[in-house]
């Protein structure tokens, strides 16, 4: 929103880091799967983002959780 893509990327590749740890230490925690996609799409990381998000949806699809499983 600043305009400052350096810092913006940094940003978004910390967010990524902490998030890919907690992805590796609790596999089926589909929030933290949800964080990790948005981020490797904000770093242009395409086919990884989807992937994640699409397991983070196997895991907590609509069906199951309605409220929180729709966002």
């Amino acid at each position: 929103m600043r305009g400052d893509g350096v810092a913006a990327r940094t940003a978004f590749t910390s967010a990524r880091n902490e998030m890919a740890k907690l992805v590796r230490e609790q596999p089926s925690y589909p929030e933290a799967l949800c964080a990790l996609g948005m981020a490797d799409a904000a770093l242009g990381q395409k086919e990884d983002a989807i992937r994640e998000g699409r397991r983070a949806v196997e895991l907590l699809p609509v069906t199951k959780e309605s409220i929180a499983g729709s966002f």
